[in-house]
């Protein structure tokens, strides 16, 4: 008889195909190799053993497995008895993948006015957190902003209502926010056609936007409650300012005091009224005493229920009007009393 005896020593080595870090439920591809062994046991550490466990293959050559991972960490073994005698062994363990653990950014967006009653500036504001590494704004307002923790702002010139929408994001997501200015549309009085601006003459606006508004000229406070401060500005020659107010709501009784203007500009005479229309210093739009001239006075004023035609100008309630001032003295106004290339503007406003 002949005895064979294996002229190498039985091995074994299990191993993955890439990556021994891995989510529970992965699918997971198992290898082994051996040589020069007779038998193979498989079995697990921890968790469940289907797939791997008892006899399995145990020829030369390579051997795979598909697994799926059921719990972390998971180490798989594997046991061979070699054809010199003794066993041979392997392991490999799988352990949780390490995962960047993170959240979006925080942003707020707010606007201030959010409500203009006239095309005109707002400031859009707005607040990041979380380290944002990018911001980009669209719809009313568009590129790159400004994405480091803290607050920003920015302002922007609206002509009508405006959605302004920002997005900021890292690496772990992204968020968005919206805010509209609104821009209140008015319309004009069609019996304007019939009280029109002095020939010769053009608008002026003051304050900035496409018009002149009472709350700019004024510090925010609408037309009926301003109680402190002078405005004070120049109107060029041949120029006329159309002041908008806002409708009053309640009765109120107050006038509107011209000066003479400050220093350093050119005084004049005013002409101003109280009217439904930008530039009309006829009268015919109203009622009582709307209509004023001189070097100071004050134009008074009332939307009560007991207002006195004749001693003052009577205001609707619910009505928009314009304070309309020009540098003329006498009907229709055409003739400037400003000798200069512009004079001066001096007003507040006060109890009647």
């Amino acid at each position: 008889d002949i005895l064979l005896v294996a002229s190498q020593p039985g091995y074994v080595a299990l191993y993955a195909d890439d990556t021994y870090q891995v989510q529970v439920n992965d699918a997971i591809d198992l290898n082994w190799t051996t040589g020069f062994v007779s038998s193979c046991t498989a079995s697990v550490t921890s968790g469940s053993n289907t797939g791997w466990s008892g006899a399995v293959a145990s020829s030369n050559g390579n051997h795979t497995a598909s697994l799926v991972i059921d719990v972390l960490p998971k180490t798989y073994n594997i046991q061979c008895n070699s054809l010199q005698g003794g066993t041979v062994s392997s392991a490999v363990t799988f352990t949780v993948e390490s995962v960047l653990v993170g959240e979006a950014p925080t942003l707020t967006l707010s606007a201030s006015p959010s409500n203009l009653n006239a095309p005109g500036n707002s400031t859009l504001n707005w607040t990041v957190g979380g380290d944002a590494t990018t911001c980009t704004a669209s719809n009313g307002w568009t590129g790159s902003k400004a994405s480091g923790n803290g607050p920003h702002s920015q302002s922007v010139t609206v002509n009508s209502t405006t959605t302004y929408t920002l997005n900021c994001s890292n690496s772990f997501g992204s968020v968005q926010r919206n805010t509209t200015v609104s821009v209140n549309e008015v319309v004009i009085n069609p019996e304007c056609v019939n009280f029109p601006p002095p020939s010769g003459t053009s608008v002026q606006i003051l304050g900035g936007g496409s018009e002149t508004l009472f709350t700019n000229l004024s510090g925010g406070n609408e037309f009926g409650f301003w109680d402190s401060g002078t405005y004070g500005n120049e109107i060029l020659k041949n120029k006329y300012v159309a002041i908008r107010t806002t409708p009053l709501t309640t009765g109120v009784k107050r006038k509107e005091t011209f000066v003479e203007p400050l220093a350093n500009t050119n005084p004049t005479i005013y002409t101003v009224s109280l009217s439904k229309c930008p530039g009309d210093f006829s009268g015919g739009t109203t009622s009582g005493l709307c209509v004023k001239s001189g070097g100071e006075f004050s134009l008074n004023w009332s939307s009560r229920s007991d207002a006195n035609p004749n001693i003052e100008c009577v205001v609707e309630q619910g009505v928009t009007y314009y304070l309309n001032v020009i540098h003329s003295q006498n009907p229709p106004y055409s003739t400037s009393t400003c000798g200069f290339s512009d004079c001066g503007l001096l007003f507040r406003e006060g109890a009647n």
